[in-house]
């Protein structure tokens, strides 16, 4: 449970607790409101994770070095089954193709641009690792439990549409979907569950959501499960059709 929470970027600054990452205490060092906040986030997770410990093991992620866009293809196509993380090399990538289709994404999934020098080394920022597509489809996930999008410049046709969806029957009990220093055109994510009971929350921290062709730049939807949405210091700004939430 310990190496689980701490494993990941060894000098990683704010992502999701219930993720691989800690929380945003980085970014905020100095301000005792701030780390009340972050702890209190944290010590319900370590109850729910040593309850989860206590019935059954926590799923370790594979880790994959992306250095091109067909290893991209094949990592998500591999995050189906089995949480991945994916450390992608600083460049430009082709959207994979399983976006299009609406590809499954096991819980505990990262996709995580910046990296260097075969994944040794990395730095941090949006505009270093871009996946780009003109594909007109609008690309989606149905995201089986938590998610991480970071440092990375999603520059698509569409919103990028991030779904929970109960239709699936395994999806984890909670869910936490973090997108964070990321540049992204258009973003919309739905909890669907009114017949299973997800917790979780969304949090978009450090994003500039720019270019989206849709009337909502950022648009979420909660059909049976509400979850709490964290929006901190991110920029909306110079898209196509009528900008906003």
């Amino acid at each position: 449970f310990i190496r689980r929470l701490q494993s990941g970027r060894p000098d990683s600054a704010a992502n999701h607790p219930h993720t691989r990452f800690l929380p945003h205490l980085s970014y905020y060092p100095a301000n005792p409101a701030y780390l009340e906040s972050a702890m209190n986030r944290i010590l319900p997770s370590i109850f729910v994770c040593v309850a989860c410990v206590l019935g059954a093991s926590v799923a370790n992620a594979s880790v994959y070095c992306v250095h091109n866009s067909a290893e991209l293809q094949e990592a998500a196509l591999m995050a189906q089954t089995q949480p991945m993380t994916i450390q992608i090399m600083q460049g430009t990538y082709a959207m994979p193709p399983a976006w299009e289709v609406g590809t499954d994404v096991k819980g505990g999934t990262d996709y995580l641009g910046g990296y260097l020098n075969n994944c040794t080394g990395y730095q941090y920022g949006a505009a270093n690792t871009v996946i780009q597509s003109n594909n007109a489809i609008a690309p989606s996930m149905n995201v089986k439990g938590s998610i991480v999008l970071a440092d990375l410049t999603i520059s698509l046709p569409a919103p990028l549409e991030i779904y929970v969806d109960d239709y699936l029957e395994d999806l984890d009990q909670f869910i936490y979907i973090t997108v964070e220093r990321s540049t992204i055109s258009g973003l919309y994510v739905s909890f669907d569950a009114p017949f299973t009971s997800v917790g979780g929350d969304v949090t978009i921290q450090d994003t500039l959501i720019v270019h989206a062709n849709s009337d909502c730049a950022l648009k979420f939807n909660m059909y049976g499960t509400m979850v709490p949405i964290h929006l901190i210091n991110n920029t909306v700004a110079n898209n196509t059709r009528d900008p906003g939430l």
